[in-house]
């Protein structure tokens, strides 16, 4: 078992993660933004993989189709103790007057010259209880922003501490933690 991948490229039904340079040269339109979701990946032994957001200013009046499915009401699941993954959407004009958001599934929405599409892509639920989860994985994790302290310590059960060479694991308060962690949902 691994990690779930971040940022998945998935050559099913259309749903290709195209390079930026491709989708300028074809269409009237610019990227401001692609990169990976900023909420914290879903806590399991085996954490979820993270979904991307991408926000495309049009530069031309458009129409637009996006058929997603169903982001509206069900979160990707987590599996054995995994906690859930997080939803999709699409926002127009994300943060800016004429915000709106859109079903999974929009037909022929106009869009003028200007206007902005931000779609945001679901993460994946977790596999395994996060407890088990190899303490210096959670490190790396926070280290490299795929989750933070306070979800180290809360999903996973790692204390985290500062020292004079940067963050490192608090051994004792890690095994104090996940300790009573564990035996309650052994009594459960």
């Amino acid at each position: 078992n691994s990690d779930g991948p971040d940022s998945v490229d998935n050559l099913i039904s259309n749903t290709r993660n195209n390079p930026i340079e491709e989708l300028e040269w074809r269409f009237p339109m610019r990227t401001d933004r692609y990169e990976l979701r900023e909420e914290p990946a879903a806590a399991g032994e085996y954490r979820g993989g993270i979904g991307i957001v991408r926000e495309n200013t049009f530069l031309e009046d458009t129409i637009i189709t996006c058929e997603g499915e169903r982001h509206e009401s069900d979160v990707p699941w987590g599996a054995y103790g995994g906690h859930e993954g997080r939803n999709a959407s699409i926002i127009k004009n994300p943060g800016r007057d004429g915000e709106e958001s859109w079903p999974s599934k929009v037909t022929g929405r106009e869009l003028l010259a200007g206007d902005s599409v931000q779609i945001t892509v679901p993460s994946a639920g977790g596999f395994g209880n996060p407890m088990k989860r190899d303490a210096e994985k959670v490190l790396s994790d926070v280290l490299d922003g795929f989750t933070n302290r306070e979800a180290a310590e809360r999903d996973y059960g790692v204390v985290l501490k500062e020292t004079a060479n940067g963050l490192e694991i608090d051994e004792a308060g890690t095994e104090k933690l996940r300790t009573a962690a564990l035996a309650v949902v052994e009594v459960s």
